[in-house]
């Protein structure tokens, strides 16, 4: 398999323009688990009965460090959700051209910064920060290495949050899209992140780990269709086995299942978010 580093330095900018953000909702329910929010914004005391962590008396905002950050999608949404606490995100990312992208994404953001870095070895000083993120990126690292690098990082106290945003196929359209990448896209199931199962994910974290769903969708016309599809590090570029079948059956797909000239992409976020296991 080609070095996951690597992987979509040919494909920044259909990931820019095509791939899935991620819901309000989750970045709210990280501020508030991590004590970034004060108590009487949400109720009093009534985080605490949600095993959430109490307001941090530090006397500092909360930092965050973003691994495997990309083109900078959840990096600047971190950031912008933190930055009225007077949190900061560090966003982390070895490919030069997905961090490059990131950097625009993060344009405008003072809280957010990007540095060249590894999961497995991010460059950021030990106890540093108080939430590590990885998002959509999980799946690429080396396990052992990378949890030992967010074990070092991690400040006393600190949590570790996992999120991928899961394509659903409960639409005809959705079915059909995944019948395609998966009959010609020969590294799909190789690479696609349903490979790591949530009953293994729960050896990433120290003690009990709270998991969370959120939903959140995309409206695409045909040609966004085929950009979200060819953001896609498994899918084969044009003039590669599996490339005409797969945008020509996107084409009769979309011809049978369009209304108003639109499809919806249609995700479950998932969240798993806890003490990292050290």
């Amino acid at each position: 398999m080609r070095d996951p580093t690597k992987r979509f330095s040919d494909r920044v900018e259909n990931y820019v323009k095509y791939r899935p953000s991620y819901p309000a909702a989750l970045f709210d329910y990280l501020a508030e688990a991590m004590g970034a929010v004060r108590p009487e914004a949400t109720g009093g005391g009534a985080t605490a009965g949600r095993g959430f962590a109490a307001p941090s008396p530090r006397g500092r905002g909360l930092r965050a460090a973003d691994v495997g950050a990309g083109t900078g999608i959840f990096t600047a949404l971190l950031a912008a959700r933190l930055e009225r606490e007077g949190g900061s995100v560090t966003g982390v990312e070895p490919n030069g051209d997905m961090r490059e992208a990131a950097l625009r994404h993060c344009a405008g953001l003072a809280n957010a910064t990007l540095v060249d870095g590894s999961a497995e070895a991010t460059g950021l000083d030990t106890a540093s920060v108080d939430l590590v993120t990885v998002a959509q990126a999980f799946h690429w690292f080396d396990r052992d290495r990378a949890l030992a690098e967010f074990a070092r990082i991690a400040a006393p106290g600190a949590k570790l949050a996992l999120a991928w945003n899961n394509r659903l196929c409960d639409t005809p359209f959705l079915a059909e899209y995944d019948r395609l990448v998966s009959t010609h896209a020969g590294e799909y199931r190789d690479v696609t992140h349903r490979n790591v199962g949530r009953d293994s994910l729960l050896d990433c974290f120290a003690g009990d780990a709270i998991y969370r769903e959120f939903a959140y969708e995309q409206r695409f016309d045909l040609a966004g269709v085929k950009g979200r599809v060819l953001s896609s590090s498994y899918c084969p570029k044009r003039g590669q086995p599996g490339h005409a079948e797969i945008m020509k059956g996107l084409e009769a797909a979309f011809a049978r299942y369009a209304e108003d000239g639109t499809v919806a992409f249609r995700y479950r976020t998932e969240l798993h978010f806890g003490s990292p296991a050290r």
